[in-house]
Protein backbone atom coordinates (compact mmCIF):
# COMPACT_ATOMS: atom_id res chain seq x y z
CA UNK A 1 0.00 0.00 0.00
CA UNK A 2 1.52 3.37 -1.01
CA UNK A 3 2.45 5.72 1.87
CA UNK A 4 2.75 9.48 1.55
CA UNK A 5 4.16 12.15 3.85
CA UNK A 6 3.15 15.76 3.41
CA UNK A 7 4.00 18.91 5.37
CA UNK A 8 1.41 21.68 5.43
CA UNK A 9 2.69 25.09 6.64
CA UNK A 10 1.16 26.01 9.96
CA UNK A 11 -0.33 22.55 10.47
CA UNK A 12 2.58 20.11 10.59
CA UNK A 13 3.66 16.85 8.92
CA UNK A 14 1.22 14.05 8.16
CA UNK A 15 1.43 10.46 6.91
CA UNK A 16 -1.22 9.12 4.54
CA UNK A 17 -1.82 5.49 3.57
CA UNK A 18 -3.76 4.88 0.33
CA UNK A 19 -4.67 1.69 -1.55
CA UNK A 20 -3.96 3.51 -4.82
CA UNK A 21 -1.47 5.95 -6.26
CA UNK A 22 -2.13 9.65 -5.44
CA UNK A 23 -0.72 12.83 -6.87
CA UNK A 24 0.31 15.75 -4.61
CA UNK A 25 -3.05 17.45 -4.84
CA UNK A 26 -4.92 14.25 -3.97
CA UNK A 27 -2.62 13.69 -0.97
CA UNK A 28 -3.34 17.25 0.18
CA UNK A 29 -7.09 16.69 -0.17
CA UNK A 30 -6.84 13.43 1.78
CA UNK A 31 -5.02 15.20 4.61
CA UNK A 32 -7.62 17.98 4.75
CA UNK A 33 -10.45 15.44 5.03
CA UNK A 34 -8.70 13.50 7.77
CA UNK A 35 -6.99 16.45 9.43
CA UNK A 36 -9.01 16.57 12.70
CA UNK A 37 -8.62 12.84 13.27
CA UNK A 38 -4.94 12.88 12.28
CA UNK A 39 -4.14 15.79 14.59
CA UNK A 40 -5.97 14.16 17.49
CA UNK A 41 -4.17 10.86 16.96
CA UNK A 42 -0.82 12.65 16.70
CA UNK A 43 -1.33 14.21 20.15
CA UNK A 44 -2.38 11.03 21.95
CA UNK A 45 -0.25 9.74 24.84
CA UNK A 46 -0.31 6.66 27.00
CA UNK A 47 -0.29 6.93 30.80
CA UNK A 48 3.34 5.83 30.83
CA UNK A 49 4.28 8.50 28.30
CA UNK A 50 2.50 11.16 30.33
CA UNK A 51 4.48 10.18 33.43
CA UNK A 52 7.74 10.10 31.51
CA UNK A 53 7.00 13.55 30.05
CA UNK A 54 7.03 15.10 33.54
CA UNK A 55 10.49 13.65 34.15
CA UNK A 56 11.64 14.80 30.71
CA UNK A 57 10.52 18.36 31.47
CA UNK A 58 12.38 18.31 34.79
CA UNK A 59 15.52 17.09 33.02
CA UNK A 60 15.19 19.91 30.49
CA UNK A 61 14.84 22.44 33.32
CA UNK A 62 17.91 21.01 35.08
CA UNK A 63 19.84 21.43 31.85
CA UNK A 64 18.84 25.09 31.68
CA UNK A 65 19.95 25.58 35.29
CA UNK A 66 23.29 23.84 34.70
CA UNK A 67 24.19 26.39 32.03
CA UNK A 68 24.22 29.32 34.48
CA UNK A 69 27.89 29.19 35.56
CA UNK A 70 29.00 28.78 31.94
CA UNK A 71 26.80 31.66 30.82
CA UNK A 72 28.28 33.98 33.43
CA UNK A 73 31.82 32.89 32.57
CA UNK A 74 31.24 33.29 28.84
CA UNK A 75 29.70 36.75 29.11
CA UNK A 76 32.55 37.86 31.37
CA UNK A 77 35.42 36.45 29.28
CA UNK A 78 33.90 36.50 25.80
CA UNK A 79 34.32 32.73 25.42
CA UNK A 80 30.84 31.42 24.67
CA UNK A 81 31.99 28.15 23.15
CA UNK A 82 29.94 25.08 23.94
CA UNK A 83 32.27 23.72 26.62
CA UNK A 84 32.23 23.27 30.39
CA UNK A 85 28.95 23.71 32.20
CA UNK A 86 27.53 25.70 29.29
CA UNK A 87 27.97 22.79 26.91
CA UNK A 88 26.93 20.24 29.51
CA UNK A 89 23.77 22.16 30.33
CA UNK A 90 22.77 22.44 26.69
CA UNK A 91 23.33 18.72 26.19
CA UNK A 92 21.14 17.92 29.20
CA UNK A 93 18.43 20.33 28.05
CA UNK A 94 18.36 18.83 24.55
CA UNK A 95 18.30 15.33 25.98
CA UNK A 96 15.29 16.26 28.11
CA UNK A 97 13.50 17.61 25.07
CA UNK A 98 14.24 14.42 23.13
CA UNK A 99 12.79 12.33 25.99
CA UNK A 100 9.36 13.88 25.51
CA UNK A 101 6.76 11.74 23.84
CA UNK A 102 5.71 12.46 20.27
CA UNK A 103 2.27 13.34 21.60
CA UNK A 104 3.62 16.10 23.86
CA UNK A 105 5.94 17.38 21.15
CA UNK A 106 2.97 17.60 18.79
CA UNK A 107 0.95 19.53 21.36
CA UNK A 108 3.80 21.96 21.96
CA UNK A 109 4.20 22.46 18.22
CA UNK A 110 0.46 23.09 17.84
CA UNK A 111 0.60 25.73 20.57
CA UNK A 112 3.53 27.45 18.86
CA UNK A 113 1.63 27.55 15.58
CA UNK A 114 -1.47 28.94 17.27
CA UNK A 115 0.52 31.67 19.02
CA UNK A 116 2.32 32.53 15.78
CA UNK A 117 -1.00 33.00 14.02
CA UNK A 118 -2.40 35.03 16.91
CA UNK A 119 0.63 37.32 16.92
CA UNK A 120 -0.39 38.56 13.48
CA UNK A 121 -3.37 40.18 15.21
CA UNK A 122 -1.23 41.78 17.92
CA UNK A 123 0.74 40.94 21.04
CA UNK A 124 -2.30 40.93 23.33
CA UNK A 125 -3.87 38.28 21.11
CA UNK A 126 -0.65 36.26 21.27
CA UNK A 127 -0.59 36.57 25.05
CA UNK A 128 -4.16 35.39 25.40
CA UNK A 129 -3.56 32.47 23.05
CA UNK A 130 -0.43 31.37 24.91
CA UNK A 131 -2.35 31.40 28.20
CA UNK A 132 -5.48 29.65 26.90
CA UNK A 133 -3.55 27.02 24.96
CA UNK A 134 -1.43 26.17 28.03
CA UNK A 135 -3.87 26.23 30.94
CA UNK A 136 -6.52 24.54 28.79
CA UNK A 137 -4.22 21.57 28.22
CA UNK A 138 -3.07 19.74 31.39
CA UNK A 139 -0.17 18.12 29.51
CA UNK A 140 1.25 21.47 28.42
CA UNK A 141 0.63 23.09 31.81
CA UNK A 142 2.33 20.36 33.83
CA UNK A 143 5.25 20.18 31.40
CA UNK A 144 5.83 23.94 31.50
CA UNK A 145 5.72 24.18 35.30
CA UNK A 146 8.02 21.16 35.65
CA UNK A 147 10.59 22.87 33.41
CA UNK A 148 10.48 26.02 35.56
CA UNK A 149 10.83 24.22 38.89
CA UNK A 150 14.63 23.60 38.85
CA UNK A 151 15.26 27.31 38.22
CA UNK A 152 13.77 28.06 41.65
CA UNK A 153 16.77 26.39 43.30
CA UNK A 154 19.02 29.43 42.73
CA UNK A 155 16.92 32.13 44.48
CA UNK A 156 15.69 29.57 47.01
CA UNK A 157 19.21 28.51 47.94
CA UNK A 158 20.35 32.12 48.18
CA UNK A 159 17.42 32.99 50.46
CA UNK A 160 18.06 30.08 52.82
CA UNK A 161 21.82 30.65 52.99
CA UNK A 162 21.60 34.40 53.58
CA UNK A 163 18.71 34.01 56.01
CA UNK A 164 20.59 31.51 58.16
CA UNK A 165 23.65 33.73 58.22
CA UNK A 166 21.65 36.74 59.34
CA UNK A 167 19.81 34.67 61.96
CA UNK A 168 23.10 33.41 63.35
CA UNK A 169 24.45 36.95 63.66
CA UNK A 170 21.26 38.14 65.31
CA UNK A 171 21.26 35.28 67.79
CA UNK A 172 24.94 35.86 68.60
CA UNK A 173 24.08 39.49 69.33
CA UNK A 174 21.53 38.26 71.89
CA UNK A 175 18.45 39.47 70.04
CA UNK A 176 15.03 38.01 70.73
CA UNK A 177 13.25 35.42 68.60
CA UNK A 178 11.15 37.88 66.63
CA UNK A 179 14.12 40.11 65.84
CA UNK A 180 16.11 37.07 64.68
CA UNK A 181 13.29 35.95 62.37
CA UNK A 182 12.82 39.46 60.97
CA UNK A 183 16.52 39.75 60.19
CA UNK A 184 16.56 36.34 58.49
CA UNK A 185 13.56 37.15 56.30
CA UNK A 186 14.90 40.55 55.27
CA UNK A 187 18.37 39.27 54.38
CA UNK A 188 16.98 36.16 52.68
CA UNK A 189 14.60 38.22 50.55
CA UNK A 190 17.37 40.54 49.39
CA UNK A 191 19.57 37.58 48.49
CA UNK A 192 16.77 35.90 46.52
CA UNK A 193 16.07 39.10 44.56
CA UNK A 194 19.76 39.53 43.77
CA UNK A 195 20.23 35.90 42.74
CA UNK A 196 17.16 36.06 40.52
CA UNK A 197 18.49 39.19 38.80
CA UNK A 198 21.84 37.52 38.09
CA UNK A 199 20.06 34.44 36.74
CA UNK A 200 17.80 36.54 34.51
CA UNK A 201 20.69 38.64 33.21
CA UNK A 202 22.73 35.57 32.33
CA UNK A 203 19.81 33.93 30.55
CA UNK A 204 18.95 37.05 28.54
CA UNK A 205 22.59 37.69 27.64
CA UNK A 206 23.26 34.10 26.56
CA UNK A 207 20.02 33.98 24.56
CA UNK A 208 20.98 37.19 22.77
CA UNK A 209 24.42 35.81 21.97
CA UNK A 210 23.03 32.62 20.44
CA UNK A 211 20.45 34.35 18.22
CA UNK A 212 22.73 37.18 17.05
CA UNK A 213 25.67 34.86 16.41
CA UNK A 214 23.49 32.52 14.36
CA UNK A 215 22.08 35.42 12.33
CA UNK A 216 25.52 36.84 11.51
CA UNK A 217 26.89 33.47 10.43
CA UNK A 218 23.88 32.27 8.42
CA UNK A 219 22.41 35.50 7.06
CA UNK A 220 25.48 37.69 6.69
CA UNK A 221 27.99 34.91 5.98
CA UNK A 222 30.47 36.13 8.55
CA UNK A 223 33.16 33.87 9.94
CA UNK A 224 32.64 32.41 13.42
CA UNK A 225 35.43 34.63 14.76
CA UNK A 226 33.91 37.80 13.29
CA UNK A 227 30.44 36.88 14.48
CA UNK A 228 31.65 36.17 18.01
CA UNK A 229 33.56 39.46 18.20
CA UNK A 230 30.55 41.49 17.04
CA UNK A 231 28.08 39.64 19.23
CA UNK A 232 29.65 39.55 22.69
CA UNK A 233 29.20 43.23 23.62
CA UNK A 234 25.61 43.25 22.38
CA UNK A 235 24.93 40.17 24.49
CA UNK A 236 26.53 41.78 27.54
CA UNK A 237 24.40 44.90 27.15
CA UNK A 238 21.24 42.82 26.79
CA UNK A 239 22.16 40.77 29.87
CA UNK A 240 22.85 43.86 31.97
CA UNK A 241 19.54 45.36 30.85
CA UNK A 242 17.71 42.14 31.73
CA UNK A 243 19.24 42.08 35.23
CA UNK A 244 18.37 45.73 35.85
CA UNK A 245 14.78 45.24 34.72
CA UNK A 246 14.54 42.24 37.04
CA UNK A 247 15.60 44.33 40.03
CA UNK A 248 13.22 47.17 39.13
CA UNK A 249 10.35 44.74 38.65
CA UNK A 250 10.82 43.56 42.23
CA UNK A 251 9.96 47.06 43.44
CA UNK A 252 6.38 46.77 42.25
CA UNK A 253 3.80 46.45 45.06
CA UNK A 254 3.75 42.87 46.33
CA UNK A 255 6.42 41.74 43.86
CA UNK A 256 8.67 40.25 46.57
CA UNK A 257 6.01 37.96 48.04
CA UNK A 258 7.59 34.92 46.37
CA UNK A 259 11.10 35.79 47.59
CA UNK A 260 9.79 36.43 51.12
CA UNK A 261 8.17 33.02 51.11
CA UNK A 262 11.49 31.46 50.04
CA UNK A 263 13.13 33.31 52.93
CA UNK A 264 10.72 31.68 55.38
CA UNK A 265 8.07 34.33 55.95
CA UNK A 266 4.79 32.95 57.31
CA UNK A 267 1.62 34.86 56.50
CA UNK A 268 -0.94 32.78 58.38
CA UNK A 269 -3.43 33.46 55.56
CA UNK A 270 -4.26 29.78 55.08
CA UNK A 271 -3.42 27.50 52.17
CA UNK A 272 -6.13 28.70 49.79
CA UNK A 273 -5.97 32.44 50.46
CA UNK A 274 -2.20 32.27 50.71
CA UNK A 275 -1.98 30.58 47.33
CA UNK A 276 -4.36 33.02 45.64
CA UNK A 277 -2.61 36.02 47.15
CA UNK A 278 0.83 34.70 46.22
CA UNK A 279 -0.22 34.15 42.60
CA UNK A 280 -1.76 37.61 42.30
CA UNK A 281 1.23 39.40 43.82
CA UNK A 282 3.86 37.52 41.81
CA UNK A 283 2.27 37.86 38.36
CA UNK A 284 2.74 41.59 37.49
CA UNK A 285 6.41 41.63 38.44
CA UNK A 286 7.15 38.41 36.56
CA UNK A 287 5.47 39.72 33.40
CA UNK A 288 7.51 42.94 33.54
CA UNK A 289 10.72 41.00 34.18
CA UNK A 290 10.31 38.45 31.38
CA UNK A 291 8.91 40.78 28.72
CA UNK A 292 11.61 43.29 29.59
CA UNK A 293 14.22 40.61 29.01
CA UNK A 294 12.71 39.67 25.64
CA UNK A 295 12.58 43.33 24.62
CA UNK A 296 16.29 43.66 25.50
CA UNK A 297 17.05 40.71 23.21
CA UNK A 298 15.04 42.23 20.37
CA UNK A 299 16.83 45.54 20.84
CA UNK A 300 20.22 43.86 20.68
CA UNK A 301 19.26 41.96 17.51
CA UNK A 302 18.14 45.17 15.88
CA UNK A 303 21.72 46.42 15.95
CA UNK A 304 22.62 43.80 13.34
CA UNK A 305 19.21 43.36 11.70
CA UNK A 306 17.35 46.57 10.96
CA UNK A 307 14.19 44.58 10.19
CA UNK A 308 13.96 43.11 13.68
CA UNK A 309 10.66 43.99 15.38
CA UNK A 310 11.06 45.24 18.94
CA UNK A 311 7.76 43.64 19.99
CA UNK A 312 8.35 40.21 18.49
CA UNK A 313 7.50 37.47 20.97
CA UNK A 314 6.47 39.83 23.77
CA UNK A 315 2.90 38.54 23.88
CA UNK A 316 3.88 34.89 24.14
CA UNK A 317 6.57 35.74 26.71
CA UNK A 318 4.07 37.67 28.83
CA UNK A 319 1.54 34.86 28.69
CA UNK A 320 3.99 32.16 29.72
CA UNK A 321 5.41 34.45 32.43
CA UNK A 322 1.92 34.92 33.88
CA UNK A 323 1.38 31.16 34.02
CA UNK A 324 4.76 30.54 35.63
CA UNK A 325 4.22 33.31 38.18
CA UNK A 326 0.76 32.07 39.10
CA UNK A 327 2.03 28.52 39.50
CA UNK A 328 5.20 29.16 41.46
CA UNK A 329 3.88 32.20 43.34
CA UNK A 330 0.70 30.35 44.24
CA UNK A 331 2.63 27.34 45.55
CA UNK A 332 4.95 29.51 47.64
CA UNK A 333 2.01 31.54 48.95
CA UNK A 334 0.15 28.38 49.95
CA UNK A 335 3.18 27.11 51.90
CA UNK A 336 3.64 30.47 53.61
CA UNK A 337 -0.06 30.55 54.45
CA UNK A 338 0.23 27.30 56.41
CA UNK A 339 2.53 28.92 58.95
CA UNK A 340 1.57 30.76 62.09
CA UNK A 341 0.41 34.34 61.49
CA UNK A 342 2.76 37.17 62.41
CA UNK A 343 2.78 38.23 66.05
CA UNK A 344 0.17 40.94 66.64
CA UNK A 345 1.50 44.43 67.32
CA UNK A 346 1.97 45.34 70.97
CA UNK A 347 -0.89 47.37 72.33
CA UNK A 348 -0.01 50.83 73.64
CA UNK A 349 -0.35 51.63 77.34
CA UNK A 350 -3.95 52.18 78.41
CA UNK A 351 -4.79 55.91 78.53
CA UNK A 352 -6.54 57.56 81.44
CA UNK A 353 -10.18 56.62 81.74
CA UNK A 354 -10.02 53.16 80.20
CA UNK A 355 -10.87 50.02 82.14
CA UNK A 356 -7.86 48.81 84.12
CA UNK A 357 -6.46 45.30 83.84
CA UNK A 358 -7.72 42.60 86.20
CA UNK A 359 -6.66 43.45 89.71
CA UNK A 360 -4.67 40.95 91.76
CA UNK A 361 -3.96 40.61 95.47
CA UNK A 362 -0.27 40.15 94.88
CA UNK A 363 1.98 43.07 95.60
CA UNK A 364 4.34 44.05 92.80
CA UNK A 365 7.82 42.58 93.16
CA UNK A 366 10.51 44.89 94.50
CA UNK A 367 12.83 46.55 92.03
CA UNK A 368 15.93 44.51 91.31
CA UNK A 369 19.26 45.38 89.82
CA UNK A 370 19.18 43.74 86.42
CA UNK A 371 21.82 43.17 83.79
CA UNK A 372 20.90 45.01 80.55
CA UNK A 373 19.03 42.66 78.23
CA UNK A 374 18.41 43.00 74.46
CA UNK A 375 15.00 44.48 73.77
CA UNK A 376 12.85 42.44 71.42
CA UNK A 377 9.75 44.64 71.29
CA UNK A 378 8.07 47.40 73.36
CA UNK A 379 7.14 46.02 76.76
CA UNK A 380 3.65 44.89 77.67
CA UNK A 381 4.32 45.26 81.41
CA UNK A 382 3.23 48.87 81.34
CA UNK A 383 -0.38 47.88 80.71
CA UNK A 384 -0.59 46.29 84.16
CA UNK A 385 -0.48 49.55 86.12
CA UNK A 386 -3.78 50.14 87.96
CA UNK A 387 -6.00 52.94 86.69
CA UNK A 388 -6.03 54.71 90.03
CA UNK A 389 -2.28 55.17 89.80
CA UNK A 390 -2.16 56.23 86.16
CA UNK A 391 -5.00 58.65 86.67
CA UNK A 392 -3.53 60.39 89.70
CA UNK A 393 0.21 60.20 89.02
CA UNK A 394 1.52 62.15 85.99
CA UNK A 395 5.04 60.83 86.69
CA UNK A 396 3.89 57.28 85.90
CA UNK A 397 2.56 58.27 82.48
CA UNK A 398 5.76 60.14 81.74
CA UNK A 399 7.94 57.16 82.65
CA UNK A 400 5.79 54.80 80.60
CA UNK A 401 6.12 57.03 77.54
CA UNK A 402 9.88 57.33 77.97
CA UNK A 403 10.33 53.55 78.29
CA UNK A 404 8.22 52.85 75.20
CA UNK A 405 10.20 55.41 73.18
CA UNK A 406 13.55 53.98 74.27
CA UNK A 407 12.50 50.41 73.54
CA UNK A 408 11.27 51.33 70.05
CA UNK A 409 14.59 53.01 69.30
CA UNK A 410 16.54 50.01 70.59
CA UNK A 411 14.46 47.59 68.54
CA UNK A 412 15.46 49.51 65.42
CA UNK A 413 19.13 49.34 66.46
CA UNK A 414 18.85 45.61 67.13
CA UNK A 415 17.43 44.97 63.67
CA UNK A 416 20.23 46.90 61.99
CA UNK A 417 22.88 45.07 64.03
CA UNK A 418 21.37 41.72 62.99
CA UNK A 419 21.59 42.78 59.36
CA UNK A 420 25.31 43.35 59.63
CA UNK A 421 25.23 47.11 60.27
CA UNK A 422 27.05 46.49 63.54
CA UNK A 423 29.00 49.72 63.92
CA UNK A 424 30.76 49.86 67.31
CA UNK A 425 29.01 53.12 68.24
CA UNK A 426 25.61 51.56 67.46
CA UNK A 427 26.39 48.55 69.66
CA UNK A 428 27.53 50.82 72.50
CA UNK A 429 24.41 52.95 72.19
CA UNK A 430 22.30 49.80 72.24
CA UNK A 431 23.90 48.64 75.52
CA UNK A 432 23.59 52.05 77.19
CA UNK A 433 19.95 52.38 76.16
CA UNK A 434 19.16 48.86 77.41
CA UNK A 435 20.64 49.80 80.81
CA UNK A 436 18.67 53.05 80.87
CA UNK A 437 15.46 51.15 80.10
CA UNK A 438 16.00 48.78 83.02
CA UNK A 439 16.73 51.69 85.36
CA UNK A 440 13.53 53.47 84.33
CA UNK A 441 11.56 50.23 84.77
CA UNK A 442 12.92 49.97 88.30
CA UNK A 443 11.92 53.58 89.00
CA UNK A 444 8.47 52.95 87.60
CA UNK A 445 7.98 49.79 89.66
CA UNK A 446 9.08 51.57 92.83
CA UNK A 447 6.76 54.47 92.13
CA UNK A 448 3.80 52.16 91.49
CA UNK A 449 4.53 50.22 94.69
CA UNK A 450 4.69 53.43 96.69
CA UNK A 451 1.37 54.68 95.33
CA UNK A 452 -0.33 51.36 96.02
CA UNK A 453 1.02 51.18 99.58
CA UNK A 454 -0.31 54.69 100.18
CA UNK A 455 -3.84 53.28 100.22
CA UNK A 456 -3.13 50.31 102.56
CA UNK A 457 -3.98 50.28 106.31
CA UNK A 458 -1.04 51.44 108.45
CA UNK A 459 -0.62 50.03 111.97
CA UNK A 460 -0.56 52.69 114.78
CA UNK A 461 0.05 52.55 118.56
CA UNK A 462 -3.46 53.82 119.31
CA UNK A 463 -5.34 50.89 117.95
CA UNK A 464 -6.31 49.06 114.78
CA UNK A 465 -4.94 50.25 111.54
CA UNK A 466 -7.05 52.56 109.42
CA UNK A 467 -6.56 53.72 105.83
CA UNK A 468 -5.01 57.17 105.81
CA UNK A 469 -5.29 59.03 102.53
CA UNK A 470 -1.98 60.42 101.36
CA UNK A 471 0.04 58.56 104.01
CA UNK A 472 3.37 57.09 102.97
CA UNK A 473 4.47 53.56 103.60
CA UNK A 474 6.72 52.90 106.60
CA UNK A 475 8.45 50.12 104.63
CA UNK A 476 11.83 51.01 103.15
CA UNK A 477 13.94 49.18 100.59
Amino acid sequence: MPQYQIEIPGQGKFNIDSPQELNDFQVYQAVQKQLPALQAKEKERTFGEATKDVGASLVSGIGSLTQLPGQLYGLATGNMERTGTLGLGKDIEEYGQSMKSKGLQAQEAARSRAVEEAEKKGQLSAMGTAISQTIGNPALLVSFLAEQLPNMLIPGGAAVTAGRGAAAKAAAAGLGKEAVEAAAIKSGTRAAVGAGAVQQGADVGAGSYDSIYEYLVKEQNKSPEQAAAETINLARAAGASGALISILAQRLPGAQAFERALAGQKTGAGVIMGGVTGAIKETPGEIVEETGGRFSQNLAMRDVNAQQSLTQGLGETAGMAAIGAAGMGGAAGALAGRGAPPAPPVAPAAPVGEAPPQATDEAPPPAQALEPQPIEKPTEELKDIPEAVTASTPDVEKLKAEIAELEAANLDRATKIAQGQDHPRRKEKYKRTALEIEQKKAQLQALVQGEQNAGQPISTTGGEGAPLAGATSTDTL
